[in-house]
């Protein structure tokens, strides 16, 4: 397998494979350096990375994986309580889909964190028919200015989400009695650090990185 994108945001949006899927920065993204890394920090009222699509991006087993550093707690309220870190698909106002990927932090009303995670695919038991797949995976990681690894691996008929190299969830598809034939590609252009309502981040990213390939707990604890 292969890494398709890789953004170590040293002062730049430039993609390190030789994929070449360069991203372009939109508003509000600074570059800050903690000891001998850069890495760029979100801003929660709209700042993002826009990445071209490219036949590289079209992935049907993947794995993405992140350092993300939430500098100040996620607000349970509308229009804050979402925190995309990477968003392809498409672009409606409601945000509906269908999607590539979304990969997303949510706080919940309760006070608890979540991996947000959405995706459309065909379902082998209804030819033809795209629908979205979707996981709220709850997590704790703290935030409070410190970086943390967040990897998840997409197969054919499993998702497993893994928080600093531990695997927190491993979703089954053959449990729920689902087979995905294929994931759904689109034209859209990838996001880095918002979705297609303009959600803000509010927090530091780094070595986001993509694989065509789903990589094992062990191979993600070596990245």
């Amino acid at each position: 397998g292969n890494l398709v994108a890789s953004y170590s945001f040293n002062n730049n949006a430039l993609d390190d494979t030789n994929y070449n899927n360069d991203g372009a920065i939109v508003g509000n993204v600074s570059f800050q350096t903690q000891g001998s890394n850069t890495y760029a920090n979100f801003s929660i009222t709209g700042g993002y990375v826009v990445v071209n699509d490219s036949q590289s991006l079209h992935l049907e087993e993947a794995t993405y994986t992140y350092w993300v550093n939430i500098k100040n707690p996620i607000n349970a309220i509308a229009g804050q309580d979402y925190r995309p870190i990477l968003y392809k698909g498409n672009e409606p106002s409601n945000n509906n889909g269908p999607y590539d990927v979304v990969l997303q932090l949510y706080k919940s009303s309760n006070g608890r964190l979540y991996i947000d995670h959405r995706t459309a695919a065909l379902n082998a038991t209804k030819p033809n028919y795209i629908g979205t797949l979707l996981d709220f995976v709850n997590i704790t990681m703290p935030e409070d200015g410190t970086w943390h690894m967040v990897s998840f691996v997409r197969g054919h008929n499993y998702w497993r989400y893994y928080v600093d190299g531990a695997l927190i969830y491993d979703d089954d598809f053959n449990l729920a009695n689902v087979t995905v034939t294929d994931y759904y590609h689109s034209t859209n252009k990838l996001y880095i650090g918002t979705n297609s309502l303009r959600h803000g981040l509010g927090a530091a990213l780094d070595n986001v990185k993509i694989f065509n390939t789903t990589l094992t707990g062990s191979q993600i604890a070596s990245i």
